[in-house]
């Protein structure tokens, strides 16, 4: 019995700390590389601008890894692009036009100044039937 609920109770620790990262909280790494924030969205309908993956808590050098893939209704148009804030301005990657049965992935390399989150947006361009669209993205901390 003590076994299970030992168990139980480290799943649910376990659950928070991924909930955390997902909406954003800092992660300190205590060795480089390390992830710092990681998504999966599934059959996603809604679009969502500027979410935040992560503030972190000090200047850093990141990599994100993202595979943005949309399905369903034929025709239907999603864009996905990510923003952030580097020692001189806010950049972006601009949004990234991707149709049904069609899919984007990418990986790049950002600075990013402390206080400031990194955001995903992923908005429909199909006014009437905008089908689905799958998200995942991985925030790597570099140094």
């Amino acid at each position: 019995m003590f076994s299970l609920v030992l168990f139980l109770c480290l799943t649910a620790v376990s659950g928070i700390a991924q909930t955390e990262k997902a909406r954003g909280v800092d992660t300190q790494c205590t060795a480089f590389p390390c992830v710092v924030a990681s998504i999966a969205l599934t059959g996603q309908t809604d679009s969502s601008a500027h979410v935040p993956l992560i503030t972190p808590a000090a200047d850093g050098l990141f990599q994100l890894s993202y595979y943005f893939e949309v399905f369903g209704v034929p025709g239907s148009r999603w864009s996905v692009g990510f923003d952030w804030m580097d020692d001189q301005q806010h950049r972006d990657t601009g949004l990234e036009l991707v149709i049904a049965g069609s899919y984007s992935a990418n990986v790049f390399i950002i600075r990013q100044v402390a206080g400031k989150p990194i955001t995903y947006s992923a908005v429909t361009g199909s006014l009437n039937r905008p089908g689905n669209y799958n998200l995942f993205v991985t925030v790597v901390q570099l140094q």
